[in-house]
């Protein structure tokens, strides 16, 4: 699908723009359309606080979230955008794993999945009611990361009340489309692009420079960059993969209960929590026949209720390794991919 025009509604003078990300580091590859939006009219949330990878690099996994809420800081001043537009939500990542894999390591722990699905919930429900957006923008639904696929769903349920508020989905990665950021070349639903001005495009490559903790993953991306651009003759690089951004608009009849990708087994490829592979179908799919969202059935009010706390991380288990997101551990398998299905006309135009 071709992309299609960008909403003129969304850089509006006073355009009422809400971004919800899942991790820190989730923002860079929209920093292009981050500063367009009018910054002081939009808001920007991080739902868990990191902690996933915390062991990679040795740290506890609350210095280790810390660090990440500090770089993502650093990182949204390096476009423009003050911390007092920022709000982390704080929610553990190894909690939500681990709450997550129960669903099929334990017998009779529905209620207990349910209970932290439902509190995470409450928290964005009572942040979009607060806001009142004109516009959301959250993680895009792909089977490629079971946080990014759950923290949509919760988006959706939140917005779903509000008639005149759209919703718009943010590729992250997909380790069965060639590129990340980008949508599958057959994606039904509507794409929009930016193209960055020189400008946008080097307070971004900046920005890309403030996430100290993560300099292994940017660094396999800059590898894989630089060998598809040897493979496209020059027609991709670093700096022309990171001057193009898409999103896409989200339909309020879309269903969640079956895979992303039609088949489980192409969700989440690689995906472990304490050696348990993680499930669409089994794990994340199935937490839409619970009510995500309080606000499903209330009317919007006049003044928010105070958000719950943050959920904490639990004590690691002994000897165990969280292993989170291919992004992170194997950025070059999508240079893989791309190789192994060649560059048709079809991703150089709509991709590059």
């Amino acid at each position: 699908m071709r992309p299609s025009p960008v909403p003129s509604g969304i850089f509006a003078p006073g355009a009422r723009n809400l971004f919800v990300f899942a991790h820190q580091d989730d923002e860079l590859g929209y920093a292009g359309l981050m500063q367009r939006v009018p910054a002081e009219s939009s808001y920007f949330i991080w739902v868990t606080n990191g902690d996933g990878l915390a062991d990679q690099l040795d740290m506890p996994p609350r210095d280790y979230a810390a660090a990440r809420r500090l770089e993502t800081i650093v990182a949204m001043a390096t476009i423009g955008i003050s911390q007092d537009r920022l709000r982390f939500l704080g929610n553990s990542e190894l909690l939500i794993y681990r709450t997550l894999i129960r669903q099929v390591t334990q017998t009779n722990a529905d209620h207990e999945v349910h209970a932290l699905v439902k509190a995470i919930a409450a928290q964005i429900a009572t942040e979009v009611r607060a806001f009142r957006p004109d516009n959301v923008f959250t993680m895009a639904w792909q089977g490629a990361n079971p946080e990014h696929d759950l923290i949509h769903m919760m988006v959706q349920a939140a917005v779903r009340p509000f008639e005149n508020c759209k919703m718009y989905e943010l590729p992250e990665f997909d380790p069965l489309t060639v590129l990340p950021l980008r949508f599958k070349p057959k994606h039904k639903d509507p794409i929009h692009e930016i193209r960055l001005t020189p400008t946008e495009l080097e307070a971004k490559i900046a920005m890309a420079e403030s996430y100290p903790t993560q300099d292994r993953i940017m660094n396999g991306f800059k590898v894989l960059l630089g060998g598809l651009g040897r493979v496209t003759l020059g027609k991709l690089n670093f700096e022309r993969f990171l001057a193009v951004e898409h999103f896409g608009a989200v339909p309020r009849d879309r269903s969640y209960l079956n895979s992303p990708h039609g088949f489980d087994a192409l969700d989440y490829i690689g995906e472990k929590c304490d050696g348990v592979p993680m499930s669409y179908t089994k794990m994340v799919g199935t937490l839409e026949r619970i009510p995500l969202s309080l606000s499903l059935s209330l009317s919007p009010v006049p003044a928010p209720a105070p958000v719950p706390a943050p959920v904490p991380a639990p004590a690691p288990a002994p000897n165990s390794r969280h292993t989170q997101h291919l992004e992170y551990n194997h950025p070059t398998l999508f240079g893989l991919k791309g190789l192994c299905l060649g560059l048709n006309s079809e991703m150089t135009g709509l991709w590059f």
